[in-house]
């Protein structure tokens, strides 16, 4: 439930606003974690507390003001938590690696910072931090919504997580929303800007176009149905920087669906990525410009409710191969779990899954869990608790 807080009262009279409202809301999930792995011959394993279990943290300010004849301003800005340890988590300046923060931090708005002007006729153009358009389609056609140790991202975005800054979000961004986003025929653009200098070069750490980053969503949603696809490229420029390898342009697409027949609500997903000056052997970086490395990945799931909560499954298959002649990397994730509304705001849930590789396959849970060993297998559990205000 959001709460309204009259922080511009504090600064005009009360008429001069009788349209605006400022809101403060958020969502605390944390949960207990097990996981088990593989790694050079021997189990490791890890227990621990960890955050977005289930759905991710967030603290938001939201804000609006009528502008009369159906035009409005609005501004939001979100702040993600580690509910485990109550620090912040880390933003990004310049959607490059020479612009991330420090991992553990002071909270800071790295979710969505961002300013808008909306009508209800023509849409709307935010300007900010968000996320980008690209990376919309993940969350709602995934029954685990892209979080804990059920979360379809460690296949589907295998290479932009693990080596890229603009998987999720976007800075110095600017973007579209069509009126009434998200039913009926929609669309969302999104453009952001790296801030390179127009002499940038790779030897100096900032080449011209690097962190530059462009996405589209349309899509259909009505009654029962939803479908939509997205794609967003970044580019950046494949080479060595001292003894750090800088990756190349960044491409990702999704194309998603999603039927309630009521007792279940079925949904899906095809990923594909390509990441120049990348190798399918272990999906790291080389430095060389010419490498490539691909990944295409499916999902398949379904939500049953169940009493006063959810039965969740989902099947997830991904492929990584280069240009190079490794051999593909195959992975496939099974995840299972169950959440049980106690109320409107508060949930209880518990989520299993497992994870398999072919021989050189190295597919697995993020580092914050542990790292799995090549050919290797994982599994996770968890039991949490999720409350919004």
């Amino acid at each position: 439930m959001k709460k309204c807080i009259a922080v511009l009262a504090a600064f005009a009279s009360a008429g001069t606003f009788a349209q605006s409202r400022v809101s403060l809301s958020g969502l605390l999930d944390t949960a207990v974690t097990h996981v088990r792995t593989e790694a050079g011959g021997r189990t490791v394993s890890k227990t621990g507390m960890f955050g977005s279990g289930f759905q991710s943290n967030f603290l938001r300010f939201d804000g609006r003001e009528d502008l009369g004849d159906g035009w409005y301003s609005t501004f939001r800005l979100e702040a993600g938590l580690n509910t485990d340890s109550g620090l912040g988590i880390a933003s990004n300046s310049n959607n490059q690696r020479s612009g991330a923060g420090p991992a553990a931090s002071a909270m800071t708005f790295n979710r969505w910072a961002y300013v808008g002007l909306g009508s209800n006729r023509f849409g709307e153009v935010r300007v900010g931090r968000v996320y980008t358009a690209a990376f919309e389609n993940f969350t709602p056609y995934d029954p685990f919504f892209t979080n804990g140790v059920g979360s379809s991202t460690p296949v589907t975005l295998r290479l932009g997580l693990r080596n890229t800054q603009t998987a999720l979000n976007v800075s110095n961004a600017i973007e579209y929303l069509t009126p009434g986003y998200g039913q009926g025929f929609f669309g969302r653009v999104t453009l952001a800007l790296g801030e390179n200098p127009s002499d940038g070069t790779l030897a100096a750490g900032n080449p011209r176009h690097a962190g530059d980053h462009g996405a589209v969503r349309i899509g259909y949603a009505s009654g029962p149905w939803s479908v939509a696809f997205s794609a967003g490229l970044t580019q950046n420029t494949a080479g060595a920087i001292g003894a750090v390898n800088n990756q190349g342009d960044y491409l990702n697409t999704n194309l998603s669906a999603r039927y309630d027949f009521g007792w279940v609500r079925v949904q899906g997903q095809y990923v594909t990525e390509s990441l120049e000056g990348a190798t399918a052997a272990g999906g790291g970086l080389t430095g060389n410009p010419a490498h490539e490395a691909k990944t295409r990945s499916l999902l398949l799931g379904a939500i049953f409710p169940v009493g006063p909560g959810n039965f969740k499954v989902s099947y997830i298959h991904g492929r990584l191969t280069d240009n190079i002649g490794n051999p593909a990397e195959k992975g496939q994730l099974i995840a299972v779990g169950y959440d049980y509304n106690l109320s409107k705001r508060t949930a209880i849930y518990t989520v299993f899954s497992h994870i398999d590789n072919n021989a050189v396959g190295n597919y697995g849970f993020p580092a914050q869990y542990v790292t799995t060993g090549r050919g290797e297998s994982s599994q996770g559990f968890s039991v949490g608790m999720r409350h919004i205000f």
